[in-house]
């Protein structure tokens, strides 16, 4: 009978141990702060790649020259769990002929809530 295991030299991740139920408490609290916050800096990078596009596709339907992408750089977002930093946000080269760069409403939901 063979065994469906298969040998690894990978060591095995230690969870860490705690004195009392409120260091296991703040941990967790902690590491789901720290997930949130990922999953909202992953979304809101993922939104405002998704709002680049639409631009560069609106000003290629229009016959202007298509922007090319020039890097990005990096923002604070205040949130509810925290500050969350390093979002990245995209920015063009040039391209945008006559039509100054516009943004869309994605964000018009946040800057009314705050």
């Amino acid at each position: 009978m063979a065994t469906t295991q298969i040998k690894s030299n990978r060591n095995i991740k230690k969870l860490p141990v705690f004195e009392d139920e409120k260091d296991l408490l703040i941990f967790l609290e902690r590491s789901l702060t720290d997930n949130l916050k990922q999953f909202i800096k992953i979304s809101i990078s993922t939104l405002i790649k998704s709002e680049m596009e639409q631009i560069r596709t609106e000003l290629q339907q229009n016959g202007q020259a298509i922007p090319a992408f020039n890097g990005s750089y990096s923002r604070q977002l205040v949130s509810p769990f925290s500050k969350i930093s390093d979002v990245p946000i995209p920015r063009f080269r040039s391209g945008f002929g006559d039509t100054p760069p516009a943004t869309l409403n994605g964000f018009e939901d946040e800057k009314n809530r705050t």
